[in-house]
């Protein structure tokens, strides 16, 4: 049996838009207005699990990863 996991970015009071601040919207990059350090590693512990899996990504995330990954030397 498969599963699936969902990772999303959401604020405790349900913000999920522009998390990165990226969009300049008015409540944008709250998830790094502590730093990058905040979401980096393996905290939740799911690399194993990321290595046999597979992303998924709405048009927004994927438009910047796509300018992104071209660019980028290591494994992931």
């Amino acid at each position: 049996m498969s599963h699936v996991i969902v990772i999303q970015f959401v604020s405790l009071d349900g913000v999920t838009e522009d998390p990165d601040g990226s969009g300049r919207t008015a409540q944008g990059g709250w998830a790094f207005r502590f730093g990058p350090e905040a979401v980096a590693g393996d905290k939740f512990e799911l690399g194993e699990l990321l290595d046999t899996g597979t992303l998924l990504f709405g048009r927004r995330t994927w438009q910047s990863f796509s300018q992104i990954w071209p660019k980028r030397s290591d494994d992931f």
